[in-house]
């Protein structure tokens, strides 16, 4: 009997979780619209720099995401990440942040974990799906340059809830369940400089400004000598500039770094922005994934219920734990059966 064939929509931690999973079980194919893998385990490089501008850290706070982690960390493509962590407000004293409980990070990059997860399962790059069409017994994808690849026995999406809305059809079992996502969205502001001023920090969080992380790139594992900047706006001020330009967006994050730094800050060498549109998952899914075995159609990701209020809204363990629990469910079906 043939394996069954399994295409899977996205390659950040969830999607690479679920192939990972499949792949002794089923013929897997991950099918990613951007030039790598990771999604918000991202990474921005320009030249000699490199900025970590999605997701800063991950905890491991269920047995089998620690037992997941536990190999990388013994090969250190996953190190403990322990900065110096002060809360700064403006007009304030500031105060030391203890974390009290491991936080990890890629190494050398945020993208060390997924690359080396992506290293056997050999995902399609740059392949922007539009998509999904039913013909016959058989599934089929279509790209945004009028491709198509298949035919699937089997479509599972790891992406953002919005765009599974427009991929999968209206018979998908998960639809009504995917309406009710919310997200924040959130601004990454990357500089870099020729010399940072002296600080007794690596790791800021802020109150009562637009800026609510700060991170001195120099103080992540294996970017020692990198005089950068990592500044995240919080959600509700990205929501509320949605209509503004990137250049003002960008000039009042920089006018609310000297506010709280209480001091002038160097012209940087560089500096980017990024908008991440779901940086967030404020109201989730009641459910760790949508499975409609009927139509052979699944989903998977840090919007479901493993990404509560509690847990920060979207992480990168919570977009596992979904990811994981989809995959033990798929395996038990008849059609992917040892």
């Amino acid at each position: 009997m043939p394996l069954p064939r399994v295409a899977i929509i996205g390659a950040g931690i969830a999607g690479l979780t679920v192939a990972s999973a499949l792949r002794n079980r089923a013929e897997v194919s991950i099918i990613e619209k951007s030039r790598g893998v990771g999604g918000r385990l991202a990474t921005r490089r320009a030249g000699d720099v490199s900025f970590d501008h999605g997701a800063q850290f991950f905890t491991a706070r269920s047995k089998a995401f620690s037992n997941f982690l536990q190999p990388w960390l013994e090969t250190g493509v996953v190190q403990p990440w322990n900065p110096r962590v002060l809360t700064l407000e403006v007009g304030a004293k500031p105060y030391r942040r203890d974390w009290f409980e491991p936080h990890y990070v890629g190494a050398p990059s945020m993208t060390a974990l997924p690359k080396a997860l992506a290293a056997v399962l050999a995902p399609k790059l740059q392949w922007e799906v539009t998509s999904v069409e039913r013909m016959g017994d058989h599934w089929w994808l279509h790209s945004i340059d009028s491709k198509k690849t298949g035919p699937f026995d089997w479509i599972v999406a790891t992406a953002p809830a919005p765009q599974i809305l427009q991929w999968f059809p209206p018979q998908f079992s998960g639809m009504d369940a995917l309406q009710q996502v919310r997200y924040a969205p959130c601004f990454a502001l990357m500089l870099a400089y020729t010399q940072l001023p002296e600080l007794h920090w690596d790791v800021a969080r802020v109150k009562s400004s637009p800026i609510d992380w700060i991170v001195r790139g120099n103080s992540r594992p294996d970017q020692h000598g990198q005089q950068t900047m990592l500044l995240h706006s919080t959600h509700t001020w990205a929501h509320e500039q949605q209509n503004t330009n990137f250049d003002n967006i960008e000039l009042t994050l920089r006018q609310a770094l000297e506010d709280i730094l209480n001091q002038p800050m160097p012209a940087p060498l560089l500096s980017l922005l990024h908008r991440w549109s779901y940086a967030a998952t404020v109201q989730t899914t009641q459910l760790p994934f949508e499975l409609d075995a009927v139509n052979s159609l699944a989903a998977c990701g840090d919007w479901s219920a493993f990404s509560n209020a509690d847990n920060g809204g979207a992480r990168v363990e919570a977009a596992f734990s979904s990811a994981n629990a989809l995959a033990e469910q798929l395996l038990a079906l008849p059609e992917f059966a040892a």
